[in-house]
Formats: C-alpha cells, structure tokens, sequence
C-alpha cells in the first residue's frame, strides 16, 4: 500500500511541476524552464533569387494577378491606407476594396513573403469569395497579413480568409501568419 501511495505522490509532484514549468510561482524562477532561445532578429532575403520577381510596392503586389503561375518574393512589408480603399482610391474597387489575387482562376505559383507583411488590407465580400489571394493552388509562404479587415455584404455563402480565402488540397500555406 505504501509503495503505491508514493507512486501516486510521485506522478502527482511530476504533474505540478509541469503544470509549473516555465511560470514563476509567488515570486520564484521555476526550476527549470523549456524556453526558446532569446527573439532572434529576423532574417530578410536582401536580393531577389534568380527567377523570381520581387514585390517592392501595393502595384507590384496587384501585378501578380496578372501571371498566377509565377514566383515572387516580397522584399519589405506592403502597407495600404485608409485612402487606397476610398472612393478614387487606387483600390477601392466599387467599393469593395482588394480585389483577391486568383479569384476566378487559382494562383499556382510561389509567394514568397521573406517574413514580411501586407498590412491595412481591406476586403469588402459583395460576391463569394475574399482574401489576399483569392483561390491558391500554389505555394504561399513566409507572409504575414497584419491590421486587415475582411466584410460579408450579402447572404451568399461566401469563403473569406487573410491568406486565402480557398486553399485547395494541393495548394499550400506555409509558416505564415
């Protein structure tokens, strides 16, 4: 009997100081902690790859419409404003705001978003579909889409995300956020 209550003590010790780990209690550093190494500065690719194209400005961005298949990487972060998305705004778009990359037909290229961001988007859903891409098939990676905002204007089923609003089986997205 003895033997079998200081098993239980044991796996009760074991389980608090999981519980415990990495948290500090009253005031003391845990005993141990499973942390990751300090922030690390992240890195940026500073030079296009070869047979890429890179991403440097908002119209840099809307051209990738224009090739689905392509590869492309972004070399710093998009930020849209306010008045990209007003009426005579450059993407206000009968006021729908962005309109998705591959929205009729799937991107099936490369996105590399080199741990950059598009920031500020707005989307306004009047259709059936919404996000920075519209329907991937390709391989987005890398990119963040920070401060956007993404509206549903009817009663349709609609697909909306800040990635992609449809990611097919074979499409991937990858270590973005």
């Amino acid at each position: 009997k003895m033997k079998r209550c200081w098993k239980r003590l044991l796996a009760c010790a074991a389980a608090l100081m999981l519980c415990l780990q990495g948290t500090p209690f009253w005031g003391m550093q845990p005993l141990w902690t499973a942390k990751a190494d300090a922030a690390q500065p992240i890195s940026h690719v500073t030079e296009v790859p070869a047979g890429y194209t890179g991403i440097y400005t908002k119209e840099d961005l809307n051209a990738v419409r224009n090739n689905l298949s392509g590869k492309y990487i972004l070399m710093n972060d998009i930020v849209f404003t306010e008045s990209d998305f007003a009426v005579g705004g450059p993407y206000y778009n009968g006021g729908q705001g962005w309109e998705p990359i591959g929205e009729s037909t799937s991107f099936s290229g490369i996105f590399d978003g080199n741990s950059f961001a598009v920031i500020n988007l707005n989307i306004l859903i009047k259709n059936e579909i919404g996000g920075l891409f519209g329907s991937n098939e390709g391989v987005i990676q890398n990119l963040g889409v920070q401060n956007s905002k993404i509206s549903v204007s009817s009663d349709l089923m609609v697909y909306a995300g800040g990635i992609a609003a449809k990611n097919h089986s074979n499409g991937k997205i990858i270590n973005c956020h």
